[in-house]
């Protein structure tokens, strides 16, 4: 990860990142998910360029990101879309 470099992107400002050597994380996942097959809580270890992105406001907003690290490069592009207020569903 020290040669690690990219860029996040949300509705086309940019948004810094932070370089997280080693860091547990503990995650609820579902069944069959890519990281543990099983659902429920897990910790696990994760490293890499990470963002905060504040709690978009309704509507439709975009996530660009683009890192790399060696030979390796990855490209995502997110299309989110947030509910109104009124259309969430509360159980």
């Amino acid at each position: 990860m020290a040669e690690a470099t990219g860029t996040i992107e949300f509705d086309g400002a940019p948004v810094p990142a932070e370089r997280i050597e080693h860091e547990t994380i503990t995650f609820t996942a579902g069944a069959g998910n890519a990281v543990t097959g099983d659902a429920g809580v897990t910790k696990r270890v994760g490293c890499g360029l990470w963002a905060t992105i504040p709690a978009p406001a309704a509507g439709e907003h975009t996530v660009r990101i683009h890192g790399t690290s060696g030979t390796f490069e990855v490209t995502a592009e997110y299309l989110l879309t947030v509910p109104a207020a009124s259309q969430v569903a509360v159980s």
